[in-house]
């Protein structure tokens, strides 16, 4: 075994920034070299790192980050085989891993993770340390995922095994509450309020007991946003009453509230998740009507929207109702392309930091079985979902759920496997389906109980 360095979480390299990075350099120098108490069994302090040292991590640091993985384990090796006992060493093993699985060497991967967490269980590193082993070890298994909702659930510790010795080998997470008087977040965002920071407490748990994590995150229902800041609401249009009126959802037209989505999303992805869902991202025709939104949409077309004039007898459809005029399906192509982007966007962000984590969309059973009414209704459009090549696609089914060979040949029209694809189903079906197993063609389900989704 390899010797355990002294750790020092305050100091400890995120390697995001590496300019960040290498003025911290000094810092941790200087207060490495003062020791700290280490276990009885092993000398008091780790041996202070000499500039040889310093300069291979700051070159690896600089290789890691410009996406030269190999010539960066080479530095972080050295590190371990030349300097035993250096104050280094926890760093270097943690990039080693890292390093080999940016370059997709899987095997050197998983058995540099494994060493670390032998060798430094204690370290600030060791969440997203099982996370990333977790992902390399088991990267095709299929999903059996069930909610676990921290309102109504009392004790991880106890209840994640149990639902290990079930067949589940992952849950799904919410970790935003919109209840009334207590709307908030689980993790710490800059700007929200924080019922309690204990996501890093469940991963570690769920983790421990072999269960991956995959949150559950809305994209408009923020409550405690737009609580607080009103003039960030979407707004509503009634064709009886031909008024426009302010919802609780928020308006992801507004640039400002774009930039806090990214932010939020940014804050969320320092925590060691596997993977991200994200629901309630579509507009219902009704939706959406907000100066911002209208503002952009003239700047692109040179024409304004009447929603009195989309939803008048000169726009209607046929027996469904559904308009159909050009200037309709321009407005609802046009949304539906926004929040593709702005999807992709949040994407981008989350997988900048944390590049193994599975980011996935939910969509209704209507934008695969009837796309034209699902885009009318939605502002949705699977094709454009497509483009931004998200990992898994979560498919929320009515009370009439098609049958898996229907919902398969459907799929095939869009060039989506089933190997992308979430169910969602009720925990009365668990038994039937978990003893399929392997049987099942989908990536996942997840099972909810019914009346808590």
């Amino acid at each position: 075994m390899r010797r355990p360095a002294c750790r020092r979480s305050s100091v400890l390299f995120r390697f995001t920034h590496m300019q960040w990075s290498i003025l911290l350099i000094g810092a941790l120098f200087a207060v490495l070299s003062v020791g700290c108490a280490g276990p009885p069994s092993l000398p008091p302090s780790p041996r202070p790192a000499g500039a040889a040292e310093w300069n291979d991590l700051v070159s690896g640091i600089r290789d890691y980050e410009e996406g030269r993985y190999l010539d960066a384990a080479r530095r972080f090796l050295r590190i371990i085989e030349t300097y035993p006992g250096s104050a280094l060493l926890e760093e270097a093993q943690w990039l080693l891993a890292k390093s080999y699985h940016g370059a997709r060497e899987k095997e050197p991967a998983i058995r540099e993770l494994r060493a670390f967490l032998t060798n430094y269980p204690q370290s600030a590193y060791r969440e997203e340390a099982r996370a990333l082993l977790l992902h390399l070890e088991r990267p095709d298994q299929k999903i059996v995922a069930v909610y676990w909702r921290p309102s109504f659930h009392e004790g991880a510790q106890e209840a994640f095994p149990s639902l290990q010795k079930k067949g589940f080998n992952a849950i799904l997470l919410p970790v935003f509450d919109n209840a009334p008087g207590k709307s908030g977040l689980w993790f710490t965002a800059a700007g929200a309020p924080v019922l309690e920071d204990r996501l890093r407490e469940w991963l570690g748990a769920a983790h421990r007991a072999g269960l991956r994590v995959f949150v559950e995150t809305p994209l408009r229902e923020m409550a405690w946003v737009t609580r607080s800041r009103p003039e960030w609401r979407d707004r509503r249009y009634d064709p009886k009453k031909r008024s426009l009126q302010a919802i609780d959802k928020l308006d992801l037209f507004n640039p400002d509230v774009r930039r806090m989505v990214l932010q939020l999303y940014r804050d969320l992805s320092r925590y060691p998740i596997d993977g991200i869902y994200l629901r309630d991202i579509y507009y219902s025709i009704e939706e959406g009507w907000t100066p911002s939104a209208l503002d952009l949409y003239q700047r692109l077309f040179s024409e304004r929207p009447d929603p009195a004039a989309l939803f008048g007898a000169e726009a209607a459809g046929g027996e469904g109702g559904s308009p159909s005029a050009p200037p309709f399906w321009r407005w609802v192509g046009w949304r539906s392309r926004f929040i593709s982007g702005l999807l992709n966007e949040i994407r981008m962000e989350i997988q900048s930091n944390r590049p193994y984590v599975q980011f996935g969309v939910g969509f209704p059973e209507a934008l695969v079985s009837r796309p034209a009414q699902g885009l009318a209704e939605f502002s949705g459009d699977l094709l454009e979902l497509r483009e931004s090549h998200f990992d898994f696609y979560f498919l929320i089914s009515g009370a009439g759920a098609l049958s898996t060979s229907a919902l398969m040949e459907l799929f095939s029209k869009y060039a989506i496997r089933p190997e992308e694809v979430w169910l969602q189903r009720p925990i009365s079906e668990a038994d039937s389906l978990l003893s399929a197993g392997a049987k099942m063609p989908f990536r996942g389900v997840v099972f909810y109980r019914e009346g808590t989704i």
